[in-house]
């Protein structure tokens, strides 16, 4: 389908998979990994595979960004020998490098560390830059605009830092704190994402659009089960149970033909047009097209045909 849609003009980044959780969502990931690690080469050159989740957009997820946060926690507090681990392992990452190193600042063997010789002095020596300088001479140092993967998350890195600088201050220390507390949750720039497809929850789409939207699992069951079932809140207590000021009876089928029927019922509706609501989300977020695949079903029969193809 992505195939059929890319060769119909649209770019990758055009497409949006939503579906409703996020396990829904790396099942998606992992089949459109294994159809590109399976296509031709002649495929992988005339189309686009690559696909994001929100969570790949965090730019701590990359290495290089990491690598510099790593590096701001050691002029921090150089004593640590967890800054130091997650130094060497964040450098081997981002460079590209032997990945039988990655543990290699867990031993004593100073001989295997891999980051270039001397960089303890040249870290030493950022100590009294500013925010913004030090990272950028950190970025220089290890060569880390070399690797093009790296260069949109370091940007939007290097955008965080000044913004934070602007607003608060310059200091290493402080920012290494907002960091851990509030400026981990940053992502990827609009400007500087990647052309690459979308999956995303329904929930976070509130307000989004996509030239083309793709609901894979439009096969949802509005009712609640499991550990998720709710208890019922009645204040209107029954008769039976007068002494009680609430009574908190379970959600289940059992309370059909209860004294709780009525709350029952109304709850049930009140989860039905929760699920309504998540469908109008879903199919209102295309500017173009709307593809939404769901399991057949028999004309006549409320059992489902499990022999149909998925429609679309």
């Amino acid at each position: 389908m992505i195939e059929k849609i890319q060769d119909d003009g649209y770019r990758a980044e055009d497409i949006l998979f939503l579906c409703r959780t996020n396990e829904e969502g790396k099942s998606i990931i992992s089949r459109i990994l294994e159809h590109s690690a399976a296509c031709t080469p002649d495929q992988r050159g005339r189309y686009n595979y690559e696909i994001t989740s929100g969570e790949s957009l965090f730019l701590e997820r990359n290495p290089a960004v990491t690598l510099i946060l790593s590096c701001l926690k050691y002029l921090a507090d150089p004593g640590s020998r967890i800054n130091r681990s997650l130094m060497v392992r964040s450098f081997v990452l981002a460079t590209g490098g032997d990945e039988e190193l990655i543990y290699a600042a867990d031993t004593e063997d100073d001989a295997r560390n891999p980051p270039p010789g001397g960089w303890e002095h040249d870290l030493d020596s950022f100590r009294n830059a500013s925010l913004f300088t030090a990272t950028e001479n950190m970025i220089r140092h290890f060569s880390l605009g070399s690797h093009p993967e790296n260069v949109a998350y370091i940007s939007s890195f290097q955008d965080v830092v000044l913004a934070y600088s602007g607003r608060y201050s310059s200091d290493i220390s402080s920012f290494v704190a907002w960091w851990d507390s509030d400026g981990c949750k940053s992502t990827l720039s609009q400007s500087d994402r990647q052309d690459a497809m979308r999956v995303m929850t329904i929930h976070k789409a509130k307000g989004l659009q996509s030239k083309v939207v793709i609901v894979p699992f439009a096969d949802w069951d509005f009712s609640k089960h499991g550990f998720s079932r709710p208890l019922l809140w009645v204040t209107d207590v029954p008769a039976p149970f007068a002494p009680m000021p609430v009574v908190l009876p379970e959600l289940s089928s059992r309370l059909d033909n209860s004294l709780f029927s009525e709350e029952a019922g109304m709850e049930k509706a009140s989860d039905w047009l929760d699920g309504v609501n998540l469908l109008y989300v879903a199919f209102t977020r295309a500017v173009d097209a709307l593809f939404v695949m769901a399991p057949g079903y028999a004309r006549h029969s409320r059992r489902r045909c499990q022999c149909r193809e998925p429609h679309q």
